[in-house]
C-alpha cells in the first residue's frame, strides 16, 4: 500500500512544467549542455514502472513494473522487463511468483559476470537469465526484508541491505551468486533510528570503490553511512549523513564519495578514504529520488519523483547549472549515467516508463543539426527591374526553403564584384553604382547552416546611358640618355 500512495502522489504532481530559461526561481544563462530525449518506451497497460537497473555498458535497460488493481488499491503482481534502448522496444519479459502478489519489489540488480537480473520482492530473491529473462533460480528461505541490491562487475560480488526485525539486527549480506544464499553478512546497531518516509523509491543505498575492496552503506534505519572493509566484512568507519533516505554514488576519479541528503536539500561530498565531510551543493526538490554521476563526477543529475522539480545536469562541485530543464514523468524515480556522461536513463512511475537521453555541447547539437540539413534549392523565377544605374533583384524561394530553413540569400553581379545579401524571409536585393553602357547578370543563391544551394541566374540587364570615356594621361617626356665620349 505504500508503493500504491507513493504512486498516486506521482500522478499528481508529474504534470508541473517549467519554461527552461527557469532555473530556481530566477533566470539562468545558457547552459553549455543540451539534453536531447532520444528513445522512450511504455510498460503494457495496467502497470505502474517501479524499479529499473541498466547494464554497465548501457546495453540492456531492466524494468519492474507492478500490477494494480485500481478498485481495490491494492498491487495483484510485478513483471520484469528487458528493453533496448537502441530503440525503446521490449525484447522479453517474466511475471515475478512472489509468494504474497501484494508485495512491492524492493531491490533489483545486475551481475553482468554471470549476465543475470536479480529482484527482490521483500523476503523473497528471484534470479533471472540476461538474455531472455527466463528463471534460473528462486529464494524463498529469508527471514527479513531485502530492501536493496548491489552487483560489483569488478568482484563480481553480490550485496544487499536487510531490515530489522523484533528477531534479528538489520545487516549488510554478502548473496550467493548461485543460489541466493546468505554467504556473509554485517551486522550493525540501529540506535540512530529514522522514520524513512521515502523507502519505497529507486534511491541507490550501496557503492563499491574502484578496487572492489571497501562497501559504502546507506542504510535506512541510520541517518548515517557505512563504510566496510569487505575482506573482514566489518563496519571501519561511519559518518553522519543529513537523511538516511538519499542516494549514494561514488566519483572513481575524484576519490569522493557522493551522498543526496532531501531532508536538508543538499548533494554532500565525502572523502572516500576517511568519509571526511568535504563541500556540499545545495539542491532543489523534495524527495530522494535517485542519483547519477559521470565517472569523472563533473556531472550529475538527482531525481525527485514527487514532482516539482523538472530534471537538470549540474557540476556537484560548484553547484553550476550544466543544462535547461528537461522532461520526464515524475521527474526521474531511478537514473542511470553513462561513465563519459554522454547518456542518460530515466524511469517514471506513470505514462512513459523509461526514456533514453543524449547530453551534448551546444556545439555539437549544432553540427549535427547542420549535418541533418538538406541544401536550399535554386531560387526560382528570378526577375530585375532598372532605375538609372539602380537594379532590383527579386527571386522566389526555394521549394525546399522551409525544410532546409534558409537564413539568407546572396546575390552577385557580373561583371564586377558588385553584390548585396537579404536575409530571409525577404527576397529582393537593391544594388547601386553599377556602370553606364555595362550589361550585367545576376546570380541568386540561397544559404542555410549546412551551406550553400545551386544557384539561379537573371536575364541580362543593360544600364543605360554611354560608358564613361577615360581619357588617358599623356606619357611623361622621355629624358635623352646621357652620352659619354
Amino acid at each position: 500500500m505504500g508503493m500504491l500512495r507513493c504512486a498516486v502522489v506521482v500522478l499528481v504532481t508529474a504534470g508541473l512544467v517549467f519554461p527552461p530559461w527557469f532555473v530556481s526561481g530566477v533566470a539562468a544563462d545558457p547552459n553549455p549542455l543540451i539534453v536531447s530525449k532520444r528513445i522512450e518506451a511504455d510498460l503494457p497497460a495496467g502497470l505502474t514502472a517501479s524499479k529499473m537497473v541498466t547494464a554497465p555498458d548501457g546495453s540492456a535497460v531492466f524494468v519492474v513494473g507492478m500490477h494494480i488493481d485500481r478498485i481495490e488499491s491494492v498491487i495483484t503482481g510485478s513483471s520484469v522487463y528487458k528493453i533496448d534502448p537502441d530503440n525503446g522496444n521490449i525484447v522479453a519479459s517474466a511475471f515475478l511468483p512472489g509468494r504474497s502478489p501484494n508485495s512491492a519489489t524492493t531491490g533489483v540488480a545486475f551481475d553482468s559476470a554471470r549476465n543475470r537480473l536479480l529482484v527482490a520482492m521483500s523476503s523473497d530473491l528471484f534470479m533471472f537469465a540476461g538474455d531472455d529473462l527466463h528463471l534460473i533460480e528462486s529464494n524463498f528461505a529469508w527471514d527479513r526484508s531485502l530492501y536493496a541490491l548491489l552487483s560489483d562487475p569488478t568482484t563480481a560480488r553480490i550485496f544487499g541491505l536487510t531490515r530489522g526485525s523484533s528477531e534479528s539486527a538489520p545487516r549488510v549480506v554478502e548473496i550467493s551468486a548461485v543460489d541466493g544464499a546468505v554467504i556473509g553478512e554485517v551486522n550493525y546497531s540501529s540506535d540512530v533510528g529514522s522514520n524513512p518516509p521515502y523507502q519505497w523509491y529507486a534511491t541507490q543505498r550501496l557503492a563499491i570503490d574502484p578496487t572492489g575492496t571497501r562497501l559504502y552503506a546507506l542504510p535506512e534505519e541510520r541517518a548515517e553511512m557505512l563504510a566496510i572493509d569487505l575482506t573482514s566484512m566489518t563496519v571501519i568507519n561511519t559518518a553522519a549523513v543529513g537523511s538516511p533516505d538519499g542516494s549514494i554514488a561514488l566519483s572513481p576519479t575524484a576519490r569522493e564519495v557522493f551522498v543526496s541528503d532531501p531532508a536538508n536539500g543538499v548533494l554532500q561530498r565525502y572523502s572516500m578514504t576517511d568519509l571526511r565531510p568535504m563541500e556540499s551543493t545545495v539542491l532543489e526538490g523534495r524527495c530522494p529520488g535517485a542519483m547519477a554521476l559521470d565517472a569523472i563526477g563533473d556531472r550529475a543529475v538527482v531525481g525527485n519523483p514527487c514532482g516539482g522539480n523538472p530534471l537538470q545536469l549540474f557540476d556537484p562541485v560548484t553547484a553550476k547549472v550544466l543544462s535547461a530543464p528537461f522532461d520526464i514523468l515524475s521527474n526521474g524515480m531511478a537514473l542511470w549515467m553513462s561513465a563519459d556522461g554522454r547518456r542518460l536513463h530515466a524511469l517514471s512511475s506513470s505514462g512513459v516508463a523509461f526514456a533514453a537521453y543524449e547530453i551534448q555541447t551546444r556545439e555539437e547539437v549544432r553540427a549535427e543539426e547542420r549535418a541533418a540539413l538538406p541544401l536550399p534549392g535554386a531560387p526560382r523565377r528570378v526577375a530585375t527591374s532598372l532605375s538609372g544605374n539602380t537594379v532590383t533583384i527579386t527571386w522566389r524561394r526555394p521549394a525546399n526553403a522551409q525544410a532546409s530553413k534558409v537564413k539568407r540569400y546572396r546575390v552577385t553581379g557580373k561583371p564586377g564584384a558588385v553584390n548585396c545579401t537579404s536575409k530571409a524571409p525577404k527576397t529582393v536585393c537593391k544594388i547601386s553604382g553599377l556602370v553606364a553602357g555595362r550589361t550585367y547578370a545576376f546570380t541568386v543563391r540561397a544559404e542555410n547552416a549546412r551551406g550553400r544551394g545551386p544557384s539561379e541566374v537573371s536575364d541580362f540587364v543593360n544600364i543605360p546611358g554611354a560608358p564613361a570615356v577615360v581619357t588617358p594621361e599623356p606619357a611623361p617626356p622621355v629624358k635623352p640618355e646621357p652620352t659619354f665620349s
